[in-house]
């Protein structure tokens, strides 16, 4: 697999310790940045990140803040606070020009009782707002994380732009997913732009190296490899993380 189509997963926090060591190794990051490293508004560091970048030929992709956030918040409050924190988040988009933004719904059944249209009438209007606010040429790309089916990722991307679609995280549909893979991908496959790869024993989200577990890692990435989507390694371990991009790259 090309080396332009993989990304890793690297906290905005650990920058200092492991972009250099990416960098050297070529190897393209997801930066998840925090709340509080929004607060902080680094974009001094942030103008470097993106240099570095370029002057390497590689390539970034996002992932936004997710604590707490709820693109279908019922209570105006919240909601208007969500979308704050979306608008303190944008200016990082908007400098490090990735190739995606990753977001979290924030929908589960159980928190609403299964009423999903309550939901879904709000989070049509945030997606609808946040799609307008991202510049064009990003992919955004809408989480699984508690979804059992592909039900509410399908309505919520009914009348989305076409730059808008999934990003499907294989462990979280290990761990949470009560139909098979063959529906997801039947449902939803042409909305995916983004894969978040990780292994898990289908009890915790444990993020482990792929293939040390029993999530259907090596089905999706032969779905996915003829595909145009992303790939993006989520392993919380060096070594590990390292050993799943050397495994991807031979693919």
């Amino acid at each position: 697999m090309k080396r332009e189509r993989i990304f890793v997963h690297l906290p905005f926090k650990m920058l200092d310790e492991k972009f250099p060591i990416m960098l050297e190794k070529k190897i393209q990051p997801e930066f998840y940045i925090p709340a509080d490293v929004v607060d902080s508004a680094p974009f001094d560091k942030l103008r470097s990140v993106k240099e570095a970048l370029e002057d390497a030929g590689l390539s970034c992709t996002i992932h936004a803040p997710f604590y707490e956030m709820n693109l279908g918040a019922v209570d105006p409050l919240v909601l208007d606070a969500v979308k704050k924190r979306y608008e303190s988040f944008f200016p990082f988009v908007e400098l490090l020009s990735p190739v995606a933004v990753v977001i979290h719904t924030g929908y589960d059944r159980w928190r609403y009782n299964g009423n999903v249209d309550v939901w879904m009438k709000v989070a049509k209007q945030t997606l609808a707002w946040i799609d307008e606010n991202i510049p064009s040429h990003v992919k955004i790309c809408v989480e699984n994380v508690f979804d059992e089916d592909p039900a509410v990722l399908c309505e919520l991307l009914e009348e989305t732009s076409e730059r808008v679609g999934v990003c499907f995280d294989v462990g979280h549909f290990h761990l949470f997913s009560r139909v098979s893979l063959e529906e997801w991908l039947l449902r939803i496959g042409d909305r995916i732009k983004e894969l978040h790869i990780h292994d898990n024993d289908a009890r915790e989200d444990r993020h482990w190296k792929i293939l040390s577990g029993s999530a259907p890692i090596l089905s999706v990435i032969n779905w996915a490899k003829e595909r145009d989507i992303i790939f993006t390694l989520e392993v919380h371990d060096e070594k590990g993380a390292l050993e799943s991009y050397n495994l991807l790259l031979g693919l």
